[in-house]
């Protein structure tokens, strides 16, 4: 999956396409001085400290930057998910992903 890019390059029509299917996901913003802080207050290389805004705000923030900043956004990193585990006792089928889910589902004389 694209980490990384610009909307640069689009024609307006395409980048309206773009921002109308893709408006509402969240990015951060990087030029060539790091990640903008919140409210474009300055520059980090922390991503804990990165102001994440979506991506129609994103586009309005830098609309007038040149491309001497090269400004480009990034996808935040996708969260670590633990493996999917699976047990069988007593007929019935568990799961559990991460912490937030363990319930019961279904057991094969229920179908």
């Amino acid at each position: 999956m694209v980490s990384q890019f610009k909307l640069r390059g689009l024609t307006a029509a395409n980048r309206k396409k773009f921002l109308k299917k893709h408006g509402e996901r969240k990015v951060y913003i990087e030029s060539n001085h790091g990640l903008w802080r919140p409210n474009a207050r300055g520059y980090t290389d922390k991503i804990s400290e990165a102001w994440i805004l979506t991506m129609s705000e994103a586009y309005e923030q830098t609309e007038t930057c040149g491309e001497e900043k090269r400004v480009y956004f990034r996808y935040p990193p996708e969260p670590e998910v633990e493996p999917v585990k699976l047990s069988c006792d007593d007929n019935t089928i568990r799961y559990k992903v991460t912490s937030l889910l363990d319930q019961e589902l279904i057991t094969p004389s229920d179908e």
